[in-house]
């Protein structure tokens, strides 16, 4: 564990220094920090919109993060021979993954905790509000950004740089609106087999993106918040030491 953690560590500190992830931050807290100054709606209609626009932002941005991350750290360095010094120090490949994964997840929750935590302030601050809901969001995002992690690191040890990526976004893609999909085949006049496929395959082997949404803890007085939220990190648990242990064990057989 001290291997990948240091790995993770060291992505973390690298990251942090880079000034295209500083520029993104400044440039999303003022963007978030705008919307306050539609002071022309109703205080609730002002915190709604706040809530609703910087939690997309974030989601957003962190996708972004986690995808550029976890493909510059694993594949890039795979093609420019850079990982050959960390998997040459007493590092094994599944350290490697593991590590460079929960770096690009760590520094990815951090900056979106930053927005997270702004919408926070300038709801309560508006509005006089403990917004649990922003802090409900922010752990949903979070576990939401750790799959697609996996999804990354997956694809980086099996495809190439340009490739990899653009399945995890398509993956990403299918995982938020599969539903959609499958409601369009049927509605199209897609034969009964085809549809039990694209549901098969949309709702149970495809990670599904469309439980990691605020909507489902949205009840009066956040009733099964709570079981939802320990159901939803299990899920969540289960499908990344999958995806990984996949990613690990093809990085293991694989010539590099």
């Amino acid at each position: 564990m001290g291997k990948i953690f240091s790995i993770a560590r060291y992505l973390f500190l690298e990251s942090v220094r880079d000034r295209l992830f500083i520029m993104l931050m400044l440039i999303s807290v003022i963007v978030v920090a705008g919307n306050f100054a539609l002071d022309f709606f109703d205080q609730g209609i002002q915190d709604r919109i706040i809530f609703d626009f910087g939690s997309s932002l974030a989601s957003l941005l962190g996708a972004f993060l986690c995808l550029y991350l976890t493909t510059s750290q694993i594949r890039a360095q795979l093609d420019s021979k850079k990982a050959y010094f960390i998997l040459t120090s007493e590092c094994s490949r599944t350290h490697f993954i593991i590590g460079k994964w929960l770096g690009a997840i760590i520094f990815t929750a951090f900056n979106v905790l930053i927005i997270f935590g702004e919408i926070f302030l300038i709801i309560y601050f508006n509005s006089g509000l403990f917004s649990r809901l922003t802090l409900i969001y922010f752990y949903i995002v979070t576990l939401k950004l750790s799959l697609l992690g996996a999804i990354a690191a997956f694809f980086c040890v099996t495809s190439s740089l340009v490739v990899a990526p653009a399945l995890s976004v398509f993956i990403y893609f299918i995982g938020h609106w599969g539903s959609y999909i499958s409601y369009a085949i049927e509605k199209s006049g897609g034969s009964p087999l085809v549809l039990n496929i694209s549901g098969l395959i949309t709702g149970y082997l495809l990670p599904n993106f469309k439980y990691y949404t605020a909507e489902h803890v949205i009840t009066e007085n956040f009733e099964g918040a709570a079981g939802y939220l320990v159901m939803l990190t299990l899920y969540t648990l289960a499908a990344d030491v999958i995806i990984l242990g996949a990613a690990a064990l093809v990085f293991k057989k694989k010539d590099l």
